[in-house]
């Protein structure tokens, strides 16, 4: 005996038919694909408890807050009046510290700085007197001050990064895009949603938008800071997938000089990957967001940004230019990559696609291997301190990993020929151990 059931489906019962009858959409191309679903947000009613929420939450905010710190007179007094505001406010929570008011303030104005510096860069004509200029900037501001409201009180460390804008602005313009969204407390709840899954449940903040702060030195540090990870992931594969362009750094006599210049890279950090995200068309941006939120995994993110860089050949050279010919990565990235960023951004993951889909399939399968190569090997369990008190972890640059034909690349190492000066004994190899080896990085 067979049972037959039907079920009504109209736009009202929409979220409930796909959450019971269908598997989500994965195509974040496909103008079906639902990014409140894979925003945590899984039903109609969890919609509009969701939008609810972050209404009251701006309901509790003084009428265009983002005004407060714009450069006009009387800038300073409006802010000590604000903050005079959120310290009554928060006062009444449980474990109230003062310090989260100021740092959220700081946040707020860096934000404010930051916002309109990269509106102006896409927009010369950018003034927030154009109604369509200024209810962009109302949205950014809305959504930066309810997830750093939220975030800082967990953790004074989770402060806005120069740069973060840039990310938020793509996604803005994606959301605008969106063919569900109608009402503007949707459009900027969903924005406030896509944001803070990204950045913090992801997490793309932890790992590469939060430098190492100032510590007190008697502190022990034994964890090296996930947004070192990134820099010191990042160097070496861009150095990896151009062995034969690093022949000075990975043979050079003078070890010690090389490990620590290579220390000195990881720490200045490789600061140029966010700042023209702007340049990623919107076609691809909103295929890599979309990918990335759907299987809620950094090391995609990482294999994305990665393969921008690693893949990028010059078309009026050779691919990056005379790097056989310096000694110094931080010359190196400064003088030489950081002018290529735009038009690297400017390409289409159609020619990213290959470097891609080896780096990630490679992270899938060996990123705990990667991990222990950092921290067990590459970093020699020594740390010093700038003026300022921030930590500075020192690392070997990692010879082995980056010379090894693996399944990455097939680069092979070309050695350099040597004089035949031949020593008895030759170099010793170290004892593997078979004892477990800690991670000193948490990534999720």
């Amino acid at each position: 005996m067979t049972s037959k059931h039907t079920i009504e489906i109209d736009l009202n019962n929409w979220f409930d038919f796909q959450k019971k009858c269908g598997k989500q959409i994965e195509d974040p191309i496909n103008e079906q694909f639902n990014w409140w679903y894979y925003c945590g947000v899984k039903s109609k009613e969890e919609k509009k408890i969701a939008i609810n929420d972050y209404n009251k939450f701006k309901n509790m905010l003084p009428k265009n807050p983002y005004e407060i710190y714009q450069r006009k007179k009387g800038r300073e007094e409006r802010i000590l009046k604000f903050k005079s505001k959120l310290v009554r406010a928060a006062s009444k929570e449980p474990g109230f510290d003062v310090k989260y008011i100021d740092i959220l303030s700081t946040t707020l104005d860096s934000f404010s700085i930051d916002m309109e510096r990269a509106m102006k860069e896409r927009d010369t004509n950018f003034s927030l007197n154009d109604p369509e200029s200024k209810k962009k900037y109302k949205m950014c501001f809305n959504v930066i001050f309810g997830i750093y409201s939220t975030e800082l009180n967990k953790s004074t460390t989770n402060s806005y990064t120069q740069g973060e804008c840039a990310i938020l602005l793509k996604i803005y313009n994606l959301v605008l895009t969106y063919k569900g969204q109608k009402e503007e407390d949707e459009l900027e709840c969903l924005l406030y949603h896509i944001y803070h899954t990204l950045l913090f449940k992801i997490p793309i903040k932890k790992m590469m938008l939060t430098p190492p702060y100032k510590i007190s030195q008697d502190e022990k540090v034994t964890k090296i800071s996930p947004y070192i990870f990134f820099n010191w992931l990042f160097i070496v594969m861009f150095i990896k997938k151009n062995k034969n362009k690093w022949k000075k750094i990975i043979e050079g006599k003078d070890q010690v000089k090389i490990d620590n210049m290579f220390s000195e890279a990881v720490m200045e950090g490789w600061r140029g990957w966010k700042q023209n995200l702007n340049t990623i068309n919107p076609t691809d941006f909103r295929e890599i967001i979309g990918n990335v939120l759907v299987k809620k995994d950094i090391t995609m993110f990482f294999s994305y940004i990665i393969s921008y860089w690693s893949g990028y050949e010059n078309t009026n050279a050779t691919q990056w230019d005379d790097t056989n010919n310096t000694g110094n990565l931080i010359e190196f990235f400064v003088m030489n990559v950081l002018s290529k960023d735009k038009e690297i951004y400017s390409k289409k993951l159609t020619e990213t696609k290959a470097d891609f889909d080896k780096i990630y399939n490679y992270f899938k399968k060996n990123f705990e291997k990667i991990v222990l190569i950092c921290t067990e090997e590459s970093f020699r369990k020594k740390i010093k301190f700038t003026s300022e008190g921030v930590p500075q972890f020192l690392f070997k640059l990692p010879r082995k990993f980056i010379k090894e034909n693996s399944k990455i690349w097939n680069v092979k190492y070309e050695k350099n020929k040597k004089k035949s000066h031949s020593k008895r004994g030759g170099n010793k190899t170290l004892k593997k151990s078979n004892r477990k080896l800690n991670r000193t990085i948490k990534l999720r």
